[in-house]
């Protein structure tokens, strides 16, 4: 059981080194082009498959990765609805996204309630985490949430709006995948001298000055496929 286990997590951090560095080209690349969907469609299934992985090792170490599991099942809701944001109109797809949503709202519930129960305990920190994280991760899932409401009502859609979702949603689960690795359990792998600098946080910092510049982009400048 400890062998599958290492096996799962060493495919898990290889999987998400990959979604990471897939999910950074087709942020940064020309938008709408062969390399921006191909990166994106890697970033896609390998940030599915280690969120999965990610997921399943929290539930096998109850204890002290259940954050794990709930930050997992964030990430896919993100990524699986941000690509279907832009495939709307296909076979099926609004009944996707409402299931997914569905499941992103049940995890909203999860997350917060456990930051309510690590509240009220001694130490403030349940399965090993603090009220915090709980709380960090029960606002992306309520911003996703109520962008789902929103979403879901609108009688019009224009392909401005999808795009929009769809990069917000994506850069947020790039967003998460890169802070495991830099601020969150990945930490860990690199030297005190590292850790100490206070360069961690910059990749995050990066990331949503990213998204910020394109969604301005996005929304008073035309279409992303024009740049």
């Amino acid at each position: 059981m400890i062998l599958i286990e290492n096996i799962a997590t060493i495919v898990h951090v290889l999987l998400g080194i990959a979604a990471i560095l897939a999910g950074c080209i087709a942020l940064y690349a020309k938008k709408g082009q062969v390399t921006h969907i191909k990166f994106g469609h890697t970033f896609t299934w390998t940030m599915v498959f280690s969120s999965a992985i990610g997921g399943v090792l929290g539930l096998l170490k109850f204890s002290a990765f259940f954050i794990t599991t709930l930050a997992g099942i964030l990430s896919i809701t993100l990524v699986l609805s941000g690509v279907l944001a832009v495939q709307r109109g296909k076979a099926n797809t609004p009944r996707q996204e409402r299931r997914i949503a569905t499941l992103n709202g049940l995890n909203f519930l999860v997350t917060f309630s456990s930051g309510i129960f690590a509240t009220q305990s001694l130490n403030g920190i349940l399965f090993g985490f603090h009220a915090k994280d709980y709380f960090f991760l029960s606002a992306m899932a309520a911003i996703a949430l109520y962008g789902d409401l929103r979403y879901f009502s609108s009688k019009t859609l224009t392909h401005a709006n999808r795009l929009i979702r769809h990069l917000w949603r994506m850069c947020l689960g790039l967003f998460i995948a890169v802070g495991s690795a830099f601020t969150g359990p990945g930490m860990n792998a690199f030297p005190e001298t590292i850790k100490n600098s206070g360069l961690l946080p910059l990749p995050e910092f990066i990331i949503l000055i990213a998204m910020i510049f394109w969604l301005v982009r996005i929304r008073y400048f035309g279409n992303a496929k024009a740049v």
